[in-house]
């Protein structure tokens, strides 16, 4: 049946020796110690969804965990590592780059060249980077079908044909708006602009993480690894707010989940970082237009 073809369960270092340019099928791996150096690999997703897997890409090291992905483009050469003792689970997609090509051209194409099936030579290539799962449109998709696609009894119900042709779609919409985002970095070469979006993504993806705890505009450039001067422009430029203001919008919509329980605005805005119930009431106003118990009445 097409579930079979498309998914299969790897252990241990089995499939080493494989060239790994598959297309529209699912690895799903339990593993603490495999290594493969690829080098022509398909257009793939790579899923952490516990332990860690580490790749390199370039000269470039990917360290993945939970939760966290990377894609890989098609021939691209690449090295997995994974040495733990803690067992690795992950998830490996792998798309068909000919209809993720014709998805990603159909979005610049002219009529002219709509009509004659032409599509420019433009090419799909996405920037890699390690993404979290709620940071992209292709994550957030995956996210509520994951339980299903790992329980071997429940994923003989995914309508796969679907699944493939979604997440081709969502990552070409990721993509294109990576590539705005990008352009957005006031650099003349596009090398240093894709790598200051690496360096700044990943300080959003530690906000994500870390947005209860106490942050300082000197710690989150030393992620970056750029000057707090730089730093600071760059992620402006990127994400049009401050380090700062991320901050604030990240408890404040932690605040927002947090007035659906019978808790005091005191406690919550203690439990959201800020320092009383008028400071909290202050904020959440100016973002969401209206009082914290207001929202709740409406809510």
């Amino acid at each position: 049946m097409y579930k079979q073809e498309v998914f299969i369960r790897r252990v241990g270092n089995q499939f080493s020796h494989l060239h790994l340019n598959f297309t529209n099928r699912i690895f799903h791996s339990y593993t603490t110690d495999f290594e493969k150096h690829e080098t022509d690999s398909g257009l793939s997703v790579k899923l952490v969804l516990d332990g860690s897997e580490d790749y390199y890409v370039e000269g470039k090291k990917f360290h993945l965990t939970s939760g966290r992905f990377l894609v890989v483009n098609r021939h691209q050469e690449f090295l997995c590592s994974i040495h733990d003792r803690r067992i690795a689970e992950g998830m490996c997609f792998y798309l068909d780059v000919d209809y993720v090509n014709g998805l990603y051209a159909a979005q610049f194409e002219s009529p002219e060249e709509m009509l004659d099936g032409k599509n420019g030579g433009r090419k799909f290539h996405v920037l890699e980077k390690v993404y979290a799962l709620n940071e992209t449109r292709l994550g957030q998709y995956l996210l509520p079908r994951l339980k299903q696609l790992r329980d071997a009894e429940e994923n003989d119900q995914v309508d796969y044909p679907m699944l493939f042709q979604e997440m081709a779609e969502l990552l070409v919409e990721d993509k294109i708006e990576v590539q705005e985002q990008v352009k957005k970095i006031t650099h003349a070469r596009k090398s240093t602009r894709e790598e200051i979006f690496r360096r700044v993504s990943r300080v959003r993806n530690y906000i994500d993480e870390h947005y209860l705890e106490d942050l300082c505009l000197e710690d989150l450039a030393g992620i970056a690894l750029l000057s707090k001067y730089h730093f600071l422009r760059c992620f402006k430029e990127v994400y049009g707010i401050s380090p700062y203001q991320y901050v604030i919008r990240c408890r404040l919509e932690h605040g927002r989940q947090l007035l659906s329980q019978p808790r005091s605005l005191s406690e919550i805005a203690h439990l959201t970082g800020f320092t009383d119930r008028r400071a909290f009431n202050k904020a959440f106003r100016k973002v969401y237009g209206l009082s914290p118990s207001n929202y709740r009445q409406l809510a």
